[in-house]
Parts: C-alpha cells; structure tokens; sequence
C-alpha cells in the first residue's frame, strides 16, 4: 500500500532480519523489528548518491515509491530510471523462475514437491493467469525454462539487474 503526502510518504512493507536500509538520504523513522509497517521520508529532496549500485529488493523498491520525479534534476532522472529498470529485469528474472516452478509442478495443484522435467500442459495455467495467448505463452514458458534451467548464469544477470529482459532473450536464443 502506498499512500503520498506533501511532505513525506508512506510504504507499507516487511522488514527483514537483515538491515535493508542505506544509511544515507533514506532512513527508517523509527527503531524497526521484523514485521514491523516502515514509515519512509526523503531526507533531502534528491537520490540517494549511490542509488546506481543498490541492488533490486525491497530497498530498492521503497525508495523508488517514495520518489517525486518532479523534483529531481536531469541527471538524477537518469539515475533514477537505471534504478527502475534494474528493478524491473529483478521482478522480470523471479517471475520467469515463477513460470519455471509451475512448468515442473504436478497438475493436481496439490503437492509441494516438483516433476523432473516440465509438464508442457503446465503452460496453460499460465496463460489462464496472465491472459496471454497460447503462442505468447509458449514463448514465454520457453525463455523462463531456458533461464531457469539451461541458463542458471543469464538468470542471475536479469534478477541482479545487470542485464535487461531484451539482452537475455538474445543470449537464450543463442544470439552474440
């Protein structure tokens, strides 16, 4: 939930065992516990100065939310759009390993533990859930069990953010 105020905004989120938080223009209002709701305020109305090497997760994602574009110089919009799409190919590489999961899930939707290899009927369910066609599906399945399974090290990339979604789909399909 995400609510904007004048002067400050809110983000609702879960706060892990690990300290998430930059010590810089971003910090937590108050002492935090684990499952604690955080309250997020700009410090200075610019980007954290090492925003470009924050890697994508939570913090990452909170101060993105919490960011007025309107106030920010040039130079900080282009920081602040290399920050989204490395947030972007993050979210990209763990719904691909989303798609992989249910490709090698048992059909009866049941059992936790996983087939050996994909069931190829999986591919519907992910079509019936994100409303693409049967073709589009297909293809995406196929770039998901690529990255996933024959490809571990291109996944790494994308969910890291050092490569987009574009740039894994031509080293999957065997380009460069």
């Amino acid at each position: 939930m995400f609510l904007s105020y004048p002067r400050y905004s809110i983000v609702r989120t879960f706060v892990s065992e690990v300290d998430p938080w930059p010590e810089l223009a971003w910090e937590p209002m108050d002492f935090l516990d684990p499952g604690d709701e955080v309250a997020l305020y700009p410090a200075e109305e610019r980007l954290p100065s090492d925003l470009d090497e924050w890697i994508p997760g939570v913090a990452l994602a909170a101060v993105l939310e919490t960011v007025d574009r309107k106030r920010l110089s040039g130079f900080d919009l282009v920081v602040l759009l290399r920050a989204r799409w490395r947030m972007i190919a993050h979210l990209e590489a763990e719904a691909y390993a989303d798609m992989s999961e249910i490709a090698h899930a048992y059909p009866d939707g049941e059992r936790k533990d996983r087939l050996e290899t994909p069931d190829g009927e999986m591919v519907d369910e992910i079509r019936a859930a994100l409303t693409f066609t049967r073709r589009r599906a297909d293809r995406e399945l196929g770039y998901a069990l690529d990255l996933c399974k024959r490809l571990p090290e291109v996944w790494e990339a994308l969910a890291s953010g050092e490569i987009d979604t574009a740039k894994a789909r031509v080293i999957c399909d065997g380009g460069c």
